[in-house]
């Protein structure tokens, strides 16, 4: 069957964090694998930095407008204006004034002395970003950009550029974030997720513990702290949200009850190295863990208690493992190049099928049909496999430039999101009976996970650029909404279930949770 090295990362890169100083190339690798797992649970404000690419601070609320367009093509527009708009432009806000000050273009009205410099430098501009950044905005994006092809030589380019800039920013339906709840640690925290009733959120950290925090009288809480002997590598809820399970760097998983509404711990599962994930089946009867020890385990819960019926081999470490929808598989990904399916038959879980990639397998998952499989690899692919006359063939394969850390698809089945080392995150679709490139999401530094909404048309990146993007599905194109900040790496963000919360894990030492509404 036909089935990257990481960038290099500067001292200077390293997030600071309270605990004991680790060397930096040694933290940075940890933490560059652990980032990999993901929680098995199934407004705008942009600017165009000099990259071309779409950046922006964030606090609590994102504004957007043209008021914030970035200097450069602000310049080019004012430059091209006559000294009555530059004099009434200076009274918007008090960033234009500044910038129009600084640079005396009050004193020279540029527009009476027009010349080709000018209109070539604003054409240069258009071309190198603009145009691209006009063409995600579906339809009416794209016709402004065949417009201002054919009229970018004109005298008055500049003023052209500056009102399609306005028109898509007037139409385009805008998001606000705003943070209304921090979870606290004393180290980066590794991942964030909410239980499926979203009154529940767990934290795990590298500062060796994962924290239950509960929503009471709409104000959060914190009501449990799981001690371990090491970094947390993960934390996550059982379907049911009575449940949870933590993995960490000290060898163990640990399993933790709600029992007369008091979290408490129920079984310790037992690897010989780190545990790196762990992943409840859609019935919650099931678990299964993912270790450096070269093996996943699978557990079954028998008379409320967790024991252990089958080991999962491999030849290297185990980044990740996850359950079928229908609970009767389990796909492994591991170091050793290797994807492995295991089936349960007649009560027995039975080695089906070894998936080969050309290098370290990082993250493989189900789609929620069940027909689709996505694995995503050091080898700079994610590849897409279907089950056609019981075999799984590859049907396509995603191309990065580096690494793919994972890749998921939406609750529909119909798009397709990968987050790759090479600072971008691929959206597919499921197109006329085949999968196609729909659209490319662009960050600063490499994006460590991308997930979707539970209604499939918007989804999260998470990137070691300070960033979250989101982005939705407007017409048939995805377009950017809004950004989220963090101060150091981002590793973790999903959605709630009912769509309207976001939360997001940092090494900055916080998980966030976010109210995401249209404006």
């Amino acid at each position: 069957m036909i089935e990257g090295q990481h960038p290099g990362v500067s001292p200077s890169d390293r997030p600071s964090t309270s605990s004991t100083a680790v060397p930096v190339s040694e933290k940075t690798e940890k933490n560059r694998k652990k980032a990999r797992w993901q929680p098995c649970t199934p407004e705008r404000k942009w600017l165009r930095g000099s990259s071309g690419r779409l950046e922006r601070p964030v606090e609590r609320t994102f504004d957007t407008g043209i008021t914030n367009l970035p200097d450069e093509l602000l310049l080019k527009i004012f430059s091209g204006s006559n000294i009555s708009t530059i004099n009434a432009c200076k009274y918007v806000n008090k960033r234009w004034n500044d910038l129009i000050a600084k640079h005396h273009l009050s004193d020279s009205p540029f527009s009476e002395h027009l010349n080709y410099d000018l209109v070539a430098q604003t054409a240069d501009a258009y071309r190198s970003f603009t145009r691209g950044w006009l063409r995600d905005f579906g339809s009416r994006g794209k016709q402004l950009a065949e417009e201002l092809d054919r009229l970018s030589g004109a005298k008055h380019f500049p003023e052209m550029l500056f009102f399609a800039i306005a028109e898509v920013l007037a139409k385009t339906e805008l998001f606000t974030c705003e943070n209304v709840f921090t979870a606290r640690h004393d180290d980066s925290v590794m991942s964030a997720s909410l239980s499926l009733d979203g009154n529940h959120l767990v934290t795990a950290s590298d500062d060796t513990t994962a924290k239950i925090w509960e929503r009471i009288d709409s104000q959060w809480q914190e009501k449990a702290t799981i001690e371990h002997g090491s970094e947390v590598n993960s934390a996550c809820f059982s379907p049911d949200g009575r449940h949870l399970v933590t993995t960490s760097d000290d060898h163990t998983a640990r399993i933790w009850g709600l029992v007369d509404d008091q979290w408490q711990e129920k079984t310790i599962i037992l690897h010989n190295e780190e545990v790196n994930s762990a992943c409840f089946s859609p019935d919650g009867r099931y678990l299964v863990t993912a270790s450096d020890d070269n093996t996943a385990k699978i557990w079954e819960l028998v008379d409320d208690q967790w024991q252990e019926t089958a080991t999962i081999p491999h030849e290297k470490r185990v980044s990740y493992a996850s359950f079928s929808p229908d609970g009767r598989h389990i796909v492994t990904a591991s170091d050793d190049h290797t994807v492995k399916i295991w089936g349960l038959v007649n009560g027995q879980w039975q080695e089906e099928v070894i998936i080969q990639h050309d290098s370290e397998v990082n993250h493989a998952c189900f789609s929620p049909d069940g027909r689709h499989l996505v694995t995503s690899s050091r080898d700079n692919t994610a590849r897409i496999r279907e089950f056609v006359d019981g075999k799984w063939q590859e049907i396509t394969t995603i191309q990065h430039n580096k690494n793919v850390n994972n890749a998921s698809f939406s609750p529909n089945g119909r798009h397709l999101v990968t987050a790759s080392d090479d600072h971008t995150a691929k959206i597919c679709s499921f197109v006329g009976g085949q999968w196609q490139e729909k659209a490319t999401i662009q960050h600063n530094d490499l994006v460590h996970s991308a997930s979707f909404s539970p209604d499939g048309r918007h989804l999260v990146t998470a990137s070691n650029d300070k960033t979250n993007k989101l982005w939705g599905l407007v017409d048939d194109t995805w377009q950017e909404k809004a950004t989220i900040q963090h101060n150091e790496w981002v590793y973790d963000a999903s959605f709630s279930n009912e769509g309207h919360h976001l939360v997001t894990a940092s090494a900055d030492g916080t998980a966030k949770i976010w109210v995401v509404r249209n404006r």
